[in-house]
C-alpha cells in the first residue's frame, strides 16, 4: 500500500531561565534542508512506530530516503495507509493516532482512540506538507478515486460500539463514516478545506476501493459483517449487503470482513473476511455473491492485490504466514508459499511493483 512524506529535525524550542516549559514553533516543524532528488520510481511505506515514511527505490529495492510526517513532532500519530495521486505530484497519508503499545487514551489500543484524525496532502517533488483535513477518529484505510477527484477516508471505530452498547443505543449509532475529501481543496490554513461529506456507513468500517468509473465505493464492514454500497455523488446512498448467514452483533462479529480489492477485468469486488479465513466475491451489477467464492485460504487473508492485468489475484495470510496466488477467472488458489518468518512475519499488505516481475510484501 502506497504511502509518503517530508524530512528533517525538530523546529526550535526553547527554555528559559524562568520557565520550566518547552515552546515548540509548530509553524517551522518538519523543515527540509537535505530531499534528494524525488519522483516516479520511489515506492512509499508508512511506518506508523515513528511517524515516519521509507522511499524505496523501484529497481533496487534500497531505501533512499527517510521522512518524517505529522503534524505535531513531540507526539507519535501513527500514520497509517495511504495513496499517490494519478499524475503522482502529490501522495496522502492517514494520522491514525494509534501507536501498537502506546497504553489506553489518545494513543490506545487500535480502534480504541479518542483523538480525531487527519489527511494529510503531500508534494512528491519535496515530501513537502501542503494541505490537512481533520477526519473522524481512527482514520484506517485511504483510497484515491481513479479519476482522483476524492479520497476516501474510512474509521475504524471500536470505540464508538463499545459506547452505543454502554448507552443501549442501536446498531445504526454504531456506524463509523467514510469521509470524502477534495484533495485540490486541501490547505494548511483550514482543517475543514477539502471535506465534502462525512457519511454513516457501518459499524468499523475498514478497507475501501472504487469502481474503475469512480461512482461507487466498496467497503468492508468488520462489525456488522457486511460490505457497502457507497454511491459517491449526492445524496451518498449507502447499500448493505450481509456475506453470510447469522446474528448481527457488531460486539462479536461472524465474518470480520477486513480489505477489499476490485478486478479491473470484471469489476468483482473481493472481500478478504478474517475470522472466517476466506474471500467472498460481489458482483455489482448484479448486486449478488459469485458463486466462485468463499474460497478459503488456509490463514487469515488480509490486503489483497490483483496484477494490473486482472490475471492474478495475491492474498497475504497471516497465522500462516503465507501468500496465496489466485486464478482469478475460477477462483482456484494456482500456489500457497510459505513465508520464512525470520524475514517476513504477519504479512499484512500486497503491491506489484513497477516493473511487472516483482511483488512487494
Amino acid at each position: 500500500m502506497p504511502r509518503t512524506f517530508a524530512a528533517a529535525a525538530l523546529a526550535a524550542s526553547a527554555l528559559t531561565a524562568c520557565s520550566s516549559g518547552v515552546v515548540y514553533e509548530l509553524d517551522e516543524s518538519w523543515v527540509n534542508t537535505k530531499v534528494p532528488p524525488l519522483g516516479n520510481g520511489k515506492i512509499l511505506t508508512t511506518n506508523s512506530g515513528d511517524d515516519s515514511l521509507s522511499w524505496i527505490d523501484a529497481e533496487s529495492f534500497a531505501v533512499v530516503f527517510r521522512s518524517p510526517v505529522g503534524l505535531l513532532p513531540p507526539e507519535r500519530e501513527g500514520p497509517h495507509h495511504g495513496a499517490v495521486s494519478p499524475d503522482g505530484s502529490a501522495f496522502f497519508v492517514g494520522l491514525s493516532n494509534y501507536i501498537l503499545g502506546a497504553g489506553s487514551g489518545p494513543r490506545g489500543s487500535y480502534g480504541a482512540g479518542d483523538s480525531d484524525g487527519y489527511l494529510l496532502k503531500y508534494a512528491t517533488a519535496n515530501a513537502g506538507l501542503i494541505g490537512q483535513t481533520r477526519v473522524d477518529r481512527v482514520p484506517d484505510d485511504v483510497h484515491l478515486t481513479p479519476d482522483g477527484k476524492l479520497v476516501l477516508v474510512t474509521h475504524f471505530d471500536l470505540k464508538r460500539i463499545q459506547d452505543v452498547v454502554a448507552f443501549g443505543g442501536t446498531i445504526e449509532e454504531m456506524r463509523s463514516t467514510i469521509a470524502l475529501v477534495d484533495p485540490a481543496a486541501m490547505t494548511l490554513s483550514d482543517d475543514d478545506a477539502g471535506l465534502i461529506a462525512k457519511i454513516p456507513v457501518c459499524p468499523a468500517a475498514h478497507g475501501v476501493a472504487t469502481s474503475a468509473d469512480s461512482r461507487e465505493a466498496y467497503v468492508a464492514c468488520w462489525g456488522s459483517d457486511e460490505l457497502a454500497v457507497v454511491a459517491l455523488s449526492p445524496p451518498y446512498d449507502v447499500e448493505l449487503y450481509r456475506v453470510g448467514p447469522g446474528v448481527l452483533d457488531p460486539t462479536n462479529p461472524s465474518f470480520q470482513p477486513y480489505a477489499v480489492a476490485v478486478s479491473p477485468t470484471d469489476g468483482t469486488v473481493w472481500l478478504s473476511c478474517l475470522k472466517t479465513g476466506d474471500l467472498r466475491i460481489f458482483d455489482p451489477m448484479t448486486r449478488t455473491w459469485d458463486a466462485r467464492g468463499p474460497i478459503v485460504t488456509g490463514g487469515v487473508p488480509f490486503f489483497p492485490e490483483f496484477r494490473r492485468d486482472g490475471g492474478q489475484l495475491i492474498v497475504p495470510n497471516q497465522a500462516s504466514n503465507t501468500l496465496s496466488f489466485i486464478e482469478p477467472a475460477t477462483g482456484n488458489i494456482t500456489r500457497t508459499l510459505p513465508l520464512p518468518q525470520e524475514a517476513c512475519e504477519a504479512p499484512h499488505a500486497i503491491l506489484f511493483a513497477p516493473d511487472k516481475r516483482h511483488a512487494l510484501v
